[in-house]
């Protein structure tokens, strides 16, 4: 199933949740609570960031579940909020929200441990803050990722409830992780842990030994420890993940079908719906049963807009005939989406604030997957009309293909050439443009008063783009303090992190054995030569996780056979990477003069769009905003 959702990549667009970053603010709360009692809360917002209203999002956890259930508060004028802490909540991640801009304290958030009457914090409740700093939350209360952390809160969860089995497990995970437990020592602890368990009935417990014999290599004991519960709680949070990893190992393409389809049915909020339709459609329409998921999905209460769009695109892509079809089908459902809204289909880990935007999403994906079919039924005003519909109400939740096909469209009648240059033109600005669409907006500019030459215009306008892209940039600041580090260079000279303040900072993880490292260095080498002569920009392309005896060797002879002149620095045992909650490379790190860590990557996204955003990202840090 794994090879099935990288095979079939189509032009359907995935919309996740989107928001931009405000300048962090201060929220003054107590440090604890009860459960049932009233909390009120100060916000003070940055200067930048003084202006209109502002909501207060609070993610309360149970001890049972992983996923928080939002709640929501209106800010007074006076910063003002008050919040009533849920009777099963042990911890509390607070937010506050303006319009589409966030302050989550730098991607930390502000938080509370929930107290009982003796004022001792609750069981499971230090157990749910060191989760939450793993990274595996959804999107919108995603935290920064740091083990330091994690183990800092097991440490302390154990310290207050020296018999809770998953905290024990997950410090035993950290350790091994950390380089402090041998394979042999990490497998005898865990086997160790899990052996005393008695009360199989606690999802938390159970998941936790999924978990933890998945990592000593036991599958076979993790899946039957998993499998008993999740026939028992068939929609539990834990056969959310379970069912989900058993779908992903699955080779016999009926198998994949029913399961994926129970699947859906099941667990309508999850995250990894729109992924999940982009696998199953696919094998549904090779078996020819896909037409009857179709027809069983429309009977359901919580049809996805995603699942829909993707049913309705393959359905299409298998068999040309089914287009009318796929185009009532599509009408109905997005009439019905505009007739109900899409409160019902809310999870609860979102609040009603930041569902909104996920009106944009869900009605860009339906109505431009209507339009593409449209276009393929050689019905284009059709298609222009959706597309058009799409890039007018929800331009920032557009892809660049929705502008490519809107524009590529309205070229093909000379008449229309006018909004072709007008909608090129809002592409470039927005930073959706691809190269036919800046081909196509040269070709469309006519000379006027204001503009003599297409030169003139474009000068104007790729500055416009500039200032878009980096008033967004400067919204997405994350605010993170930089912690302490030392890295060595390549003569074995120790370099304190802390001796390049004052510069702007360009730190790069990456080992010789990672593709999509390789993959993103001449750009990188591009980047560095732009700025490799100003004494205020300092380029740090840290080696790190390598597989060699003789790291310096290896890395050495990599640089001289593919002549890169950029820097390299050696993190020893991997140290600095831990600090900075590395979990995957490459992962780049853009930290202002003042040592504020400001942007993170991850992964590799072309090399066009590394260095245009690399530039603008130390443009902006040169000035040292804060």
């Amino acid at each position: 199933m794994k090879k099935l959702f990288s095979k079939f990549s189509i032009i359907i667009l995935l919309y996740l949740f989107f928001a931009l970053r405000l300048h962090a603010g201060e929220l003054i709360l107590p440090e604890i609570a009860q459960q049932g009692s009233t909390v009120s809360l100060i916000y003070k917002p940055s200067k930048e960031n003084s202006d209109g209203k502002s909501t207060l999002i609070a993610y309360c956890y149970a001890s049972s579940q992983v996923k928080p259930t939002a709640y929501q508060a209106a800010i007074s004028d006076k910063g003002e909020a008050s919040i009533v802490i849920p009777m099963d909540a042990v911890y509390v991640m607070f937010k506050v929200v303006n319009g589409k801009t966030v302050d989550d304290n730098g991607q930390q958030f502000w938080s509370l441990f929930v107290v009982d009457t003796d004022n001792k914090v609750k069981e499971y409740a230090y157990f749910r803050a060191a989760i939450s700093y793993l990274g595996q939350l959804p999107d919108n209360c995603k935290r920064g990722v740091s083990s330091a952390k994690s183990e800092e809160m097991l440490s302390e969860e154990l310290r207050l409830y020296p018999d809770n089995v998953p905290a024990k497990a997950g410090k035993a995970i950290l350790s091994y992780d950390n380089k402090k437990l041998t394979k042999i020592e990490f497998d005898k602890s865990i086997r160790s842990i899990f052996a005393t368990v008695k009360d199989w009935s606690k999802e938390e417990v159970v998941r936790s030994a999924w978990r933890s014999f998945n990592a000593i290599g036991d599958k076979m004991k993790a899946d039957s420890i998993a499998n008993a519960f999740v026939k028992k709680h068939p929609t539990s949070e834990l056969a959310e993940d379970y069912e989900l990893d058993v779908l992903q190992r699955l080779n016999d393409q009926r198998q994949v079908v029913d399961l994926g389809m129970r699947y859906i049915l099941n667990f309508p909020y999850s995250k990894e719906m729109p992924m999940l339709a982009q696998g199953l459609a696919p094998v549904a329409a090779s078996l020819s049963i896909l037409d009857s998921l179709i027809e069983r999905y429309s009977k359901e209460k919580h049809r996805n807009p995603f699942v829909i769009s993707m049913f309705a695109f393959i359905q299409v892509d298998a068999d040309s005939t089914k287009i009318p079809s796929a185009i009532v089908y599509l009408t109905k459902e997005r009439d019905a989406l505009i007739q109900s809204g899409i409160q019902y289909f809310k999870p609860r880990w979102m609040s009603d604030v930041e569902w909104l935007d996920k009106e944009e999403s869900m009605m860009t994906q339906i109505t431009a997957t209507r339009g593409f079919i449209y276009e393929r039924n050689n019905q284009k005003m059709q298609a222009i009309n959706d597309l058009e519909y799409v890039v007018t109400q929800y331009p920032l939740s557009c892809h660049e293909v929705i502008y490519d096909k809107l524009i590529s469209l309205l070229y093909e009648d000379k008449k229309q050439w006018n909004k072709a240059f007008i909608w090129s033109g809002k592409a470039i600005e927005l930073s959706r443009a691809n190269d036919n669409i800046k081909k196509i907006n040269q070709e469309t500019f006519a000379p006027s008063a204001q503009y003599t030459t297409y030169d003139d215009y474009r000068k104007v306008l790729d500055k416009a783009s500039a200032m878009s892209r980096r008033r967004s940039l400067k919204n997405q600041m994350l605010q993170q303090s930089m912690p302490k580090g030392t890295l060595l260079n390549q003569e074995g000279k120790s370099i304190e992190i802390s001796s390049l303040l004052g510069k702007t900072l360009i730190i790069d993880f990456w080992a010789t054995w990672c593709g999509p490292c390789r993959a993103s260095f001449p750009a990188m080498q591009k980047l560095y030569d732009k700025y490799k002569n100003n004494d205020k920009v300092e380029f740090l392309i840290v080696n790190c996780w390598e597989r060699s005896d003789d790291k310096k060797k290896t890395v050495d002879e990599f640089m001289t056979k593919n002549k890169y002149t950029f820097p390299v620095y050696f993190d020893e045992n991997d140290t600095f990477a831990k600090s900075l909650g590395v979990t995957g490379i490459p992962a780049k790190f853009f930290v202002s003069p003042s040592g504020i860590i400001q942007f993170k990557e991850s992964g590799f996204q072309g090399e066009a769009k590394f260095i245009e955003e690399g530039i603008d990202k130390i443009e902006l840090l040169q000035s040292d905003i804060q």
